[in-house]
């Protein structure tokens, strides 16, 4: 058994992984911090599992991880009394020390919010425990307008600080917070303003308890527990001399000093971080910044988006997604592999400007789009059909289209996600781009044998591009009549019956669309006596909407009636406008189509003659003559004597 014992032992010594870096924590004459903070770029594949050991001169330091993730640099807090060159150990077959924590600055410990009401400094605390750790991270100050570790603001948050009184005397402290929160000074409750509220009642310091401190070093905690939106956290004192109470300032606290740590084996190395970000369409777009260490000016960067290599000692690089990326840097015949974790920058206050996104944007888009990576071409792809301006996002068609023929290579899931997207974007205005929504919806389906939700939104959704923009009807109600009905939601089934009513008006069968109308239901209330009144409210409200070039709010308008009544689709006063909302957004087709379906339904007056002229006029936009001609025909023929016979 002792030979297995050892084989066991020396297995384990060879699976542990251990770097060592080196410290400077300055000379023993410089005034000393109560800490020293470091971070450590490790190549190690785990370090949310590493302890650190830590000496100087052979004697050893106090030393502890402050926070460690994947793709990120270890955080290390040191003793401040450590002098000149410190050695960290940093492995993962060290224990984590949770047992000291240096007598200084202020961490701060992020959780998610545990469930309950924060109605007592007691079930606050509870609710802290109760949450899962985002992370920890070393602050200013107890000031906090944004979450240090993480997105989102439904979190616990506890600061544990130290803070230096300069005087003994009865001090007071008070809490600022829009949510729960509360003050305990070693270990004494001081101040408590508990429960879900605004700042009402407490932005001017309002709630504030005293305390009986000597001078010296105190422990101090403060704990907030938000409810979602913004995070307001901050901590104010009124000393025994003032007569009003003032932000609590960094100077107070004991000071920790930021140290720069090296690795102890010589060769090339790298820091990362992120430099900025932004949201578009809810989604993000992080630049991460590169710094090369130990090496001269012939560096290339690798990374794994399937973009060519950047050159230099620095480089900064966009990325459509977030998570762990692969990052390579080669430099004198050496390659330094690193797992990096691309994320938002959290301390960054507001999105950048609509100038700085678009400068980002286009430098994206100026790549080689079809060597892109799938799941960042699809990432990409998302990003721009969910941001206001679309204008870059025909661009994609042809990268999106060639990596859908293998479902794998366009991010799985996600590329299906981005195809339906696009196309759903390609087709609205200002693109009107409805070929390259139809052919990124035709790969959609290509590539998807499944019935499921998608497949089937999607196949409704060209259907609709066909029958009522493409004129291909008979396409159309092919797609329709083939769809699986119970992958559908309701408001999604519904359409389909009012795309086949579309589809029969089309074909000339006006009995066939009222009956697929019919069938649609309304959702109006029958007893519902304002619904005329409330009708009329909204086409007269469309009319002014498109008097003020606002085709969009017309079409809402329109919408609503159509939704609300799908046999309004049958009759003239909807559909004149819809005419004329297309012809103001310079998109001509889809008028074309709805004024010929509409022409079979429409009696012989002068709805008709208005809806002919309109025809012709969407023609002349089309530029098809001969359509335009033959609507001035007929209208001549069959409405001489009307005011849109003469009409220019």
């Amino acid at each position: 058994m002792r030979w297995l014992a050892l084989v066991l032992a020396a297995l384990a010594a060879q699976a542990a992984e251990r770097e060592t870096w080196l410290v400077d924590t300055g000379p023993a004459a410089a005034p000393r911090p109560g800490a020293g903070h470091t971070r450590l770029w490790t190549a190690l594949a785990h370090p949310e599992r590493c302890g650190v050991s830590a000496s100087a001169g052979g004697k050893p330091v106090k030393a502890r991880v402050l926070w460690a993730a994947p793709g990120e640099p270890v955080q290390v807090l040191i003793d401040g009394a450590a002098t000149g060159e410190v050695q960290v150990v940093v492995g993962d077959d060290l224990k984590p020390d949770e047992s000291w924590w240096p007598q200084a600055g202020v961490v701060g410990e992020v959780r998610s919010r545990g469930p309950g009401d924060p109605d007592s400094p007691k079930r606050m605390e509870e609710i802290f425990a109760a949450g899962r750790i985002q992370g920890r991270a070393l602050l200013t100050q107890v000031f906090q307008g944004f979450n240090p570790c993480g997105p989102g603001g439904d979190i616990a948050l506890e600061s544990t600080a130290w803070i230096k009184i300069p005087s003994k005397g009865t001090w007071r402290f008070h809490t600022i917070s829009g949510d729960a929160s509360a003050v305990w000074i070693d270990g004494k409750q001081v101040v408590a303003w508990p429960g879900w509220h605004n700042l009402d009642g407490g932005k001017r310091g309002e709630r504030s308890g005293t305390i009986e401190l000597e001078a010296g070093v105190h422990r101090l905690r403060h704990l907030l527990v938000q409810r979602g939106g913004w995070i307001c956290s901050a901590l104010a004192w009124t000393p025994p001399w003032a007569q009003k109470p003032e932000i609590v300032p960094p100077t107070a606290f004991v000071p920790v000093s930021s140290w720069e740590a090296r690795p102890a084996a010589a060769g090339p190395w790298f820091m990362w971080e992120p430099s900025g970000s932004t949201r578009c369409g809810g989604r993000p777009l992080v630049e991460m910044a590169f710094g090369g260490r130990s090496v001269g000016a012939e560096v290339r960067w690798r990374f794994d988006d399937g973009l060519p290599p950047d050159q230099g000692q620095a480089a900064k690089r966009l990325f459509a997604r977030a998570g762990l990326r692969s990052v390579v840097l080669d430099y004198g015949g050496r390659q330094v592999k690193r797992q990096v974790a691309v994320r938002e920058r959290w301390d960054q206050l507001g999105d950048w400007d609509a100038d700085a996104v678009d400068r980002r944007l286009a430098e994206l888009a100026g790549r080689d789009l079809k060597a892109l990576a799938g799941d960042d071409l699809a990432a990409f792809a998302l990003l721009v059909a969910g941001h206001d301006d679309r204008a870059r996002l025909p661009a994609l068609v042809p990268a999106l289209v060639a990596r859908a023929q293998d479902p794998k290579d366009l991010g799985g899931a996600q590329g299906d996600e981005a195809l339906f997207a696009a196309g759903m974007a390609l087709q609205e205005p200002p693109l009107k781009a409805h070929r390259e929504a139809e052919a990124v919806w035709k790969a959609l389906l290509a590539r998807h044998g499944a019935r499921d939700a998608l497949r089937e939104r999607t196949a409704l959704h060209l259907a609709g591009l066909y029958v009522h923009v493409l004129g291909r009807t008979a396409e159309g109600k092919a797609l329709l009549d083939g769809l699986a009905l119970p992958a559908l939601s309701d408001d999604e089934r519904r359409l389909v019956r009012i795309y086949l009513g579309d589809a029969a008006l089309a074909a000339g069968d006006v009995d066939a669309a009222r009956a697929a109308y019919r069938s649609a239901g309304t959702t109006a209330d029958p007893q519902d006596r304002a619904r005329g009144a409330r009708r009329r409210t909204r086409l007269e409200g469309a009319r002014e909407q498109l008097a003020r070039d606002d085709a969009e709010a017309a079409s809402r308008l329109l919408r609503e009636i159509e939704w609300e009544v799908p046999e309004e689709r049958l009759g003239p006063e909807t559909g004149l406008l819809w005419a004329r909302v297309h012809l103001a957004r310079k998109d001509p087709a889809p008028a074309i189509l709805r004024l010929r379906a509409l022409l079979h339904a429409l009696p012989g007056d002068d709805r008709r003659a208005e809806a002919l002229w309109l025809l012709a006029k969407a023609c002349d936009q089309a530029g098809d003559r001969d359509g335009a001609a033959a609507a001035r025909t007929v209208l001549a023929k069959d409405h001489p004597y009307s005011e849109w016979a003469v009409k220019k």
